[in-house]
Order: structure tokens, then sequence, then C-alpha cells
């Protein structure tokens, strides 16, 4: 990603990631502070908790619903073979120990204003983990969604939560610095 934008010429960024999606944009937060103006962190981690490493022990194409697999296949052009690479890269994560190990030091390093989203029900990760990165991120902001999962946004899991269109708008404003306190 940081290579991407180097190439690009593009000095900073506004940034928004999902899942994984979250865990890379806090390597690249943690790396280059002054490259990320503000950041949104939907059902992120600093760390694979034993919890989430037995989900991803198990992680298989057979086990995605067929709601599930329609959503993916429509987001991977290269269909089951690559929904299943995925899976097993998903399953490796849960024996590597050196990758997402974010402390609380490391992640006081973020100088970006951070929202980070997460649902209270979040199967793979604990809300203590949202938590922790709040409490960690000098200019961090929280939202816990009640009653949602790691899907927040996925109706096939379990997201789409009552208000999702007025989600959009917050994230709007978060990105365009309504929310600064500075």
């Amino acid at each position: 990603m940081l290579a991407v934008l180097d190439d690009l010429d593009i000095e900073e960024v506004h940034a928004v990631g999902y899942s994984s999606g979250a865990m890379s944009l806090i390597h690249a937060a943690t790396s280059q502070q002054d490259r990320f103006k503000s950041l949104i962190l939907l059902g992120g981690t600093t760390h694979f908790p034993e919890r989430s490493r037995a989900i991803q022990r198990n992680a298989r194409l057979e086990m995605f619903s067929p709601e599930v697999l329609r959503l993916l296949r429509r987001w991977h052009p290269g269909n089951d073979e690559q929904i299943r690479d995925l899976s097993m890269n998903f399953r490796d994560m849960a024996t590597n120990y050196r990758d997402m190990n974010f402390t609380e030091p490391l992640m006081g390093k973020i100088s970006a204003e951070t929202l980070i989203v997460h649902g209270d029900r979040v199967e793979h990760f604990p809300m203590e983990i949202a938590v922790q990165m709040y409490r960690a991120i000098p200019n961090a902001y929280l939202w816990i969604v009640p009653n949602r999962n790691h899907g927040l946004l996925f109706d096939v899991w379990g997201g789409s939560f009552p208000g999702s269109r007025e989600f959009i708008h917050v994230l709007q404003e978060f990105l365009a610095g309504e929310w600064s306190q500075s």
C-alpha cells in the first residue's frame, strides 16, 4: 500500500479499512505516521486472540453460507479458487505470532485522527481490543455498534444495522474533519 502511494506521488491520505484492511492500515500508520491524515478502522485488531485463531484454523470454503458465497464471488474475480486460497491464508495466520502484535506504545505512535468502529458481538476480536486501541491512539474516537458482529455492514454476516445510511454520513463527516478537536 505504501509503495503504491509512493508510485502515485501521494503524500497524505485519509484511509478506511475493514477487517484485514484495518489491520493493514495499522501496519502502515505505525510505520509512516505523517502519511495518514485520518483513519477509519472497521473491525480491526491489534493481535489475534486464541478465539480468533480457532476460527481461522477452521476457515474453509465449505463453511460459508450460500449468501456469503454469492457476496464473495462478486468481490473475487477468481471465484471459488481465489476464495479457497484466501481461506488458506486465514488458516495460515492462525499459527503466525510475529505479524499481528501491536503493543499500546506502538499504537500510540499513530498520529492520525482515528475512528475505531467495532461491533459489541464480534466473534473474532473481543470489544476490549477496540477499547484498548482507543485508549492507546492519542487522537482516537470509538464507536461501539450495538448488537453487531464482525460483519458490521454486511447483511449476510449479520450486519447492515438500522441507520446504515446514517453510518455512511458519520464516516463522511469524520473524513471531512468535522469531528476534529484541534
